[in-house]
């Protein structure tokens, strides 16, 4: 065979190796989400398969990598990380959400809204506002995902208002709505980061802590409290947002699986979540929790100054508008039932 013969064979051969390897596969992108939600719980095992299902539809072009348990810090933290670039992601709960988009917060005044009914109704009804103004600080919104009804827990009866005026109240720093009501009620208020809660109870700097039965329970908290006040005062929500630079950055196909999986996740985790609070009161029975009745009158002494905070934050953390639109929708709900 000729020199010129062989040289053609060689091409051949080389451009039909070139045809038969596999394409490529494009270079992985992973995006760093961080929660307060500890490894193990039933957030953190939702959002794993969350992960899961974002690689299955990306054929593994794009992961989620989860920082649990606080270990970026208080909400604060990631916020500030986020918009740093360090992190792309976080699963808050609604006081983090806040911080990112203070209209948020009216879902979650005491005593407005007073059932997950409710709860549906008007975050379904108000869900493209939501989204708009979240996106108009630099964020997207993926999934709403709660923490569950918000009781008082405590190391002494919580059962009136004395009882609450002699308390060491955790009042989440940052947290205007707990700010607002622990000075309307005269209590005296520690701020303290969700981290140093624990270590908090345990040394007496308080001794009153609110959060939701699967919340107290997951994070360890009952194990320093004694007494539950039954009566909920509000409801813990939460959503799991991205910076939309990042979102922006991703292929149409990946942003398409990153939401449809978060939306699916999304019903999924609001169904186990409420399952698993009412399983937690149980739990938290069996630990030797206490619940509490309000004493008489104390509902209605706490109602009329929870409508006093409703009041005085309209105009300055959420719009007189947005206050307005959510308590036209709770009318419409409970005209119906």
């Amino acid at each position: 065979m000729g020199r010129a013969h062989r040289g053609l064979a060689v091409s051949m051969l080389v451009a039909a190796a070139l045809a038969l390897a596999p394409a490529p596969v494009a270079a992985q992108r992973t995006l760093k989400l961080a929660t307060l939600a500890p490894e193990g719980s039933a957030w953190m095992k939702l959002f794993h398969e969350w992960d899961k299902a974002v690689q299955k539809r990306t054929h593994g072009r794009l992961r989620l990598k989860f920082q649990p348990g606080g270990v970026a810090g208080d909400e604060r933290d990631m916020v500030r990380l986020m918009s740093l670039g360090r992190l792309q992601g976080a699963a808050l709960t609604g006081n983090g959400v806040g911080l990112l988009q203070p209209e948020f917060r009216v879902l979650e005044l005491p005593f407005l809204i007073r059932s997950d009914g409710e709860l549906d109704h008007v975050r379904g009804q108000l869900a493209a506002f939501f989204r708009q103004k979240l996106e108009e600080r630099g964020y997207v919104l993926l999934a709403w995902g709660d923490a569950g009804w918000i009781h008082l827990f405590a190391n002494h009866s919580v059962a009136s208002r004395g009882d609450l005026k002699r308390a060491k109240v955790w009042a989440w720093t940052d947290d205007p709505i707990v700010r607002a009501l622990v000075q309307a009620m005269g209590v005296t208020g520690v701020p303290l980061g969700v981290p140093d809660v624990l270590p908090g109870l345990t040394t007496g700097q308080i001794d009153c802590v609110y959060g939701s039965a699967l919340t107290t329970l997951s994070l360890g908290w009952y194990r320093k409290v004694k007494y539950m006040l039954e009566v909920p005062i509000s409801m813990s929500t939460g959503a799991i947002v991205l910076a939309k630079k990042d979102f922006d950055s991703l292929e149409p196909d990946e942003q398409q699986a990153l939401v449809e999986a978060a939306q699916a996740m999304e019903s999924k985790l609001n169904r186990i979540v409420r399952a698993d609070n009412q399983a937690a009161l149980g739990h938290l029975r069996k630990a030797g929790i206490q619940f509490v009745r309000p004493a008489p009158g104390t509902v209605g002494d706490l109602e009329a100054e929870s409508q006093k905070v409703w009041k005085h934050l309209s105009g300055t953390v959420y719009s007189r508008e947005t206050l307005e639109d959510v308590k036209r929708l709770l009318a419409q709900y409970r005209r119906k039932r």
